[in-house]
C-alpha cells in the first residue's frame, strides 16, 4: 500500500531591519576609545516534519566600550574591550515528538542568553624581529531562559538539566547553565622570532601555545562532555588565575618554521606590525585543528571552514573525512551543517548520500535524512531504502526515512 504524501510548506518570509551606532574618541595621539551598540539577526527556517512547523528569527543586541593604545614609539600595542550581549529567541536543534507522535530532529526558538566579558591583547616588539603577543579572555555567559521538550522513551532523557515528563514528551529547563563552547578563562601566548638570510629571504620562528579553563562540548551538560583545562587552576583570585594561565601558556610553546620568499616585507621597522601576519593559510589552520584532541577544536576547525566563501576541495574533503569518521557526535553534526553550505557542490551532495549508510548514531542519521529530504536529492532514495530495510535501525530513524521517500 503506497504511503501518503506529506504537504509541505516551502516558503516563508522574514525580514529584519539591524542597526549600528558607534563613537570613538582619539584621546591622546596613540589612544583610541570606542563605543558602539549593535543588533544581529539570523532568519528563521523550517524543519521536517508532518506538522510543517517553522521556527523564528534569532537576535542579538550587542554593546562594546574599548581602546586601542600605543606606547613606546610604537613598540607596544595595548587593547581593551568589554561587551554585553543578549540573545533572543536562541535557536537550537534537537529531538523532539511531534502532534504524530513520531520523533523528529527539529530546531525551536528556545530562550534568552546573555553573554558578558572582557579581553585584554598586548604585542610587545622587543627588537626589530623579536614579537611577543598574548591575551587573554574573560567570559561569564549564562542561559537566562532555556527549556525545551524531549521525546519520552519511557526512561528519562539524556540531561543533567531538570526534566519533568508531561505525556509523551519531557519538559527540559537548562536555564541558568553556561553555554557549550563557553570557558570563564582563554588566554594565548606567542613569540615569533625573524632570522635575516644573507640572500635577502629571512627564516620565521613562530611559537604559540593556547590555554582554557573548563568548559562544556555539548548540550546535555554531561559530564561526559566536560572539556578540562589545560591544568586545573584551584582556589585563586581571578587576577592570579590569568598569571596561572600565562605561565602554563610559556611551558606548552610549541615550535612552527616557515620560511618567507626573498625581500618579503610585512611592515615598516621599529612597528608592532613588522612581525605580524605572515601570510597563515586558513587551509592549513582547518587541517590542523582538525587532528586536535579536543572536540571543541575540532568543531572550531569546521567553523573557520563553513566561513570560507569559496573553500579549497581539499578542504572539502578534510570535512567529509570527519564527518564519516570522527568520533564525536558534535563534532560530526557540526560538520554536517557547514557541508549543507556548500549543497550545491555536487562532490558534496554525492558525499552527504554515501555517509549516511556510514552513520551508526540515530541523531546524525536523523538530521541528514532531513537535510537530504529537504534538498530534494534523489539518489537518497537508495539510502533510504537500506535504513529501512536494515534490522539494526530504530524505529524513529525508519520513519523519518519514510516520510523522506514520500517527499523526495
Amino acid at each position: 500500500m503506497p504511503l501518503a504524501p506529506i504537504d509541505l510548506v516551502t516558503s516563508k518570509t522574514w525580514s529584519e531591519v539591524t542597526w549600528r551606532a558607534g563613537a570613538e574618541w582619539d584621546v591622546a595621539p596613540q589612544s583610541l576609545v570606542y563605543v558602539s551598540v549593535e543588533t544581529g539577526y539570523k532568519a528563521g527556517g523550517f524543519y521536517f516534519t508532518s506538522d510543517n512547523p517553522t521556527y523564528n528569527p534569532e537576535k542579538l543586541t550587542a554593546y562594546t566600550v574599548g581602546a586601542k593604545n600605543r606606547f613606546f614609539n610604537n613598540r607596544l600595542q595595548l587593547n581593551l574591550e568589554g561587551y554585553y550581549w543578549k540573545y533572543k529567541d536562541q535557536q537550537i536543534s534537537h529531538l523532539i515528538t511531534d502532534s504524530a507522535g513520531e520523533v523528529v530532529f527539529a530546531t525551536q526558538n528556545v530562550g534568552q542568553a546573555t553573554m558578558k566579558g572582557l579581553e585584554i591583547e598586548t604585542q610587545f616588539l622587543a627588537t626589530d624581529t623579536t614579537l611577543l603577543t598574548a591575551d587573554v579572555d574573560y567570559l561569564d555567559a549564562v542561559y537566562d531562559n532555556f527549556v525545551y521538550n524531549l521525546p519520552n522513551f519511557g526512561t528519562s532523557p539524556s540531561t543533567s538539566c531538570p526534566a519533568t515528563p508531561v505525556g509523551p514528551t519531557y519538559i527540559v529547563d537548562c536555564s541558568g547553565r553556561a553555554p557549550p563552547q563557553s570557558p570563564r578563562w582563554s588566554g594565548n601566548l606567542g613569540l615569533q622570532q625573524t632570522f635575516e638570510l644573507r640572500n635577502g629571504g629571512s627564516v620565521v620562528a613562530d611559537a604559540r601555545t593556547h590555554y582554557q579553563s573548563q568548559t562544556l562540548t555539548g548540550l546535555e551538560f554531561l559530564a561526559v562532555e566536560e572539556q578540562k583545562a589545560s591544568r586545573p587552576v584551584r582556589r585563586l583570585s581571578p587576577i592570579w588565575n590569568i598569571a596561572a594561565a600565562v605561565i602554563l601558556l610559556a611551558a606548552g610553546i610549541g615550535i612552527g618554521i616557515r620560511v618567507a620568499s626573498p625581500g618579503h616585507q610585512e611592515g615598516q621597522p621599529g612597528t608592532v606590525a613588522t612581525a605580524t601576519h605572515h601570510g597563515d593559510s586558513t587551509d592549513a589552520l582547518v587541517f590542523t585543528l582538525l587532528q586536535e584532541e579536543s572536540a571543541s577544536q575540532r568543531i572550531k576547525a569546521v567553523n573557520y571552514a563553513e566561513n570560507m566563501t569559496s573553500p579549497d576541495p581539499k578542504v572539502i574533503g578534510a570535512l567529509i573525512n570527519t564527518l564519516d569518521h570522527d568520533k564525536n557526535v558534535n563534532v560530526r553534526l557540526t560538520c554536517l551543517y557547514s557541508l549543507t553550505k556548500f549543497s550545491d557542490n555536487l562532490l558534496v551532495r554525492d558525499a552527504l548520500v554515501a555517509s549516511l549508510t556510514r552513520q551508526t548514531e540515530p541523531i546524525v542519521q536523523i538530521v541528514l535524512i532531513n537535510l537530504l529530504t529537504e534538498m530534494k536529492e534523489p539518489k537518497a532514495r537508495r539510502s533510504f531504502q537500506e535504513i529501512i530495510s536494515n534490522e539494526k535501525s530504530s524505529k524513529e530513524v525508519k520513519n523519518i526515512a519514510e516520510k523522506g521517500l514520500r517527499t523526495i
